[in-house]
């Protein structure tokens, strides 16, 4: 990855500080956290491996050339292990496809629509005496809306 990367960065974040992880090792363990994902010991402890969890995150809402830098990021033997590869690219394809799968990947727009229609579908399921998941319920709700 070159230095000229046009991911974005923690400078312009609204968290304080103090919410933000201090060191490099810190930050990946929370990005990993965020994800779901366990990675290779020999991940490096570098910014581009920030950047690239970072671009997993965002990866839906990056335009066409951040989306190449960070599939060619997540191929950079120099940052991950080729055992992640894959599991890696597959967080990127599988927001693509169903952005519902993995709730990190939403909008603060997209989770608040999500908790709303939850909200209204599980208040109609118990005037009719029935207990219902968020994720069944947005499913049944998706799948009432196709044609």
């Amino acid at each position: 990855m070159s230095n000229k990367s046009t991911l974005p960065t923690t400078d312009n974040l609204p968290y304080p500080p103090d919410k933000i992880p201090q060191t490099i090792e810190k930050a990946i363990v929370e990005l990993t956290k965020v994800l779901e994902i366990d990675l290779s010991p020999k991940t490096a402890k570098s910014i581009q491996t920030i950047q690239i969890l970072c671009g997993i995150v965002l990866y839906r809402h990056l335009d066409s050339r951040q989306r190449f830098e960070v599939m060619s990021g997540i191929q950079d033997p120099t940052v991950f292990a080729p055992s992640d590869w894959g599991k890696l690219r597959s967080l990127c394809t599988d927001v693509l496809i169903q952005p519902r799968w993995h709730l990190w990947s939403l909008t603060t727009n997209e989770l608040d629509t999500l908790l709303k229609t939850q909200k209204n579908l599980q208040g109609i399921f118990n005037i009719l005496g029935y207990s219902v998941s968020v994720s069944s319920a947005v499913d049944l709700w998706s799948n009432s809306k196709k044609p």
